[in-house]
């Protein structure tokens, strides 16, 4: 089966600590992602190493999905998978003086016949995201 990889990047005018903190804050990920209603983190708190992140999807059906943390190292990366279809996504940060570099990458089953258009789809989404974060943040 071929993946479909999306990437984009953003600076935000944070330092990397309160990007990062933010980021695990996984309650408030409604206010800034196109795709959550609401978010409900187990065990109850700020995300870590394996945590699941149950996330109701927005939309027409409120449908529910399951992130699982697989990987968090402070100030640096949170990485998640979703288990129902194996998608990935990895958020990496690289301080950069008092701003911090975001680098959202997702890795996807390229089902379609368009994945060019799909990709570029889901780049034009996160790029969205980001920016809601970014006015979030700063």
């Amino acid at each position: 089966m071929s993946r479909l990889r999306a990437e984009v990047t953003m600076e935000i005018g944070v330092a990397v600590g309160d990007v990062f903190t933010g980021l695990c804050e996984a309650e408030t990920w409604p206010m800034w992602t196109r795709w959550a209603n609401q978010v409900v983190v187990e065990p109850p708190g700020p995300i870590r190493g394996g945590s699941v992140v149950h996330v109701s999807k927005r939309g027409g059906l409120n449908r529910r999905t399951a992130w699982q943390v697989t990987d968090l190292r402070p100030d640096r990366l949170i990485a998640l998978e979703r288990e129902a279809d194996r998608r990935r996504m990895w958020l990496h940060l690289e301080p950069a003086g008092g701003t911090t570099t975001v680098t959202v990458r997702l890795e996807l089953r390229s089902g379609g016949l368009l994945p060019f258009l799909r990709r570029r789809s889901e780049e034009s989404a996160l790029r969205a995201d980001l920016r809601r974060l970014k006015a979030l943040l700063e």
